[in-house]
């Protein structure tokens, strides 16, 4: 089958006063992925808006045919909360997803849109 890889990108919120916990984030169905932890905690008394786009998601090919130019294919990205804890606490708050970013670009366009639409100041 055939298969292309983009980047995903998770917005979430970290801080140091409001008992934030650990996610795990893994690829469960239409596209794989190496399994990543992320810590909405931080050392430090402030909170603040943390933008990982580092996840690289290869989907699978096969997917519903929409027009004769275009294939789509559904990927399945589950978040855990995790028991393991710095602060104590479990909560975790994504502010946005971004999905479907490819390699050219994937940066800038993250931070652009992810200050567009004020997620991240």
């Amino acid at each position: 089958p055939e298969s292309s890889q983009s980047f995903w990108g998770f917005a979430y919120l970290i801080s140091g006063r409001q008992k934030m916990g650990r996610v795990q984030v893994e690829c469960v169905e239409g596209c794989s992925c190496t399994s990543k932890e992320f810590n909405g905690h931080r050392q430090q008394v402030t909170s603040t808006s943390q933008l990982s786009y580092d996840v690289p998601v290869r989907k699978r090919g096969g997917g519903n045919h929409h027009s004769e130019h275009t294939t789509c294919s559904s990927c399945v990205i589950r978040l855990t909360v995790l028991n393991q804890t710095d602060s104590g606490g479990h909560k975790f708050k994504l502010l946005a997803l971004f999905n479907d970013m490819h390699a050219e670009g994937t940066v800038n366009d993250a931070v652009f849109r992810a200050h567009k639409d004020g997620v991240l100041r």
